[in-house]
């Protein structure tokens, strides 16, 4: 998630520097030519570098703009989503979410399921409900929904604007009273997917019993490798150990590492 999420960031800042680049050629040339407008600036750039932009009237564009980057950072988010319950699996938790599923419902069933096995990710509800708002606001510029729709979610989460500005200071545009959109929310929506993340699986982590998981016979264990090991025992326990590194980026003891063999 964090790989994907890197590149996708990285093409929206390019994005960015091309607006901002863009606009600043506007403000130049508007202080040379009070009488140019803006629809005939990009009409002019536009028939420069060759794309047929025609007149551009689109008003309000760049919070339609900013809540497009949105669609990206929640569409890996639900690849994570179940890819994580895909994992969990394989290391004998099994989880039941619903395979129509909306983002919120799989987020919340599986924090329900987790806390049935007393597995409790420190997530502040805050950041469940700057999750919800973001969520709603990326529905609104992909399905053409009114602004309505996320009123009383922006209502919901700007109460606690000091808390997220606080771990986020550099993005203080973020959650503007106006609720106009702005690069910032995008930096802050993607830093708190992640975040979730994190805290769910590093919360996994730290409850995983491995010598359980050993002595079920993972699949992802290559056995028959192991038997060509005959009685070599510290070979095995370093096949073992290397195998979950790769895997996990953990690294288990002797004692945890001989429950596989």
């Amino acid at each position: 998630m964090w790989t994907v999420c890197g590149e996708l960031d990285s093409i929206s800042e390019l994005q960015e520097c091309a607006r901002r680049k863009f606009m600043m050629l506007y403000d130049e040339r508007k202080a040379a030519t009070p009488s140019i407008t803006f629809p005939d600036f990009t009409s002019e750039q536009a028939a420069i570098i060759g794309v047929h932009l025609g007149e551009f009237k689109v008003q309000n564009y760049e919070d339609k703009l900013f809540s497009s980057y949105l669609i990206y950072p929640f569409s890996v988010f639900d690849t994570f989503l179940d890819d994580f319950v895909s994992d969990l699996k394989k290391l004998n938790i099994t989880l039941k979410v619903g395979k129509k599923a909306s983002k919120p419902e799989k987020l919340a069933q599986i924090l329900k399921q987790l806390k049935g096995r007393k597995i409790k990710p420190n997530i502040d509800q805050f950041k469940i409900d700057l999750f919800d708002y973001y969520r709603i606001r990326r529905n609104v510029v992909a399905h053409n929904l009114p602004a309505s729709k996320y009123k009383s979610a922006f209502s919901k989460i700007y109460t606690h604007r000091s808390d997220i500005l606080s771990i986020y200071p550099n993005q203080t545009n973020a959650l503007d009273k106006s609720m106009s959109m702005s690069y910032d929310d995008f930096i802050v929506c993607t830093a708190n997917l992640k975040n979730i993340a994190d805290l769910l699986t590093v919360e996994v982590g730290k409850s995983l019993n491995w010598e359980k998981i050993g002595k079920s016979r993972p699949s992802w264990i290559d056995y028959k490798q192991l038997k060509t090991m005959h009685f070599e025992t510290e070979k095995k326990i370093g096949h073992i150990r290397t195998t979950v590194r790769s895997i996990y980026g953990i690294s288990l003891t002797d004692k945890e590492c001989k429950a596989f063999i």
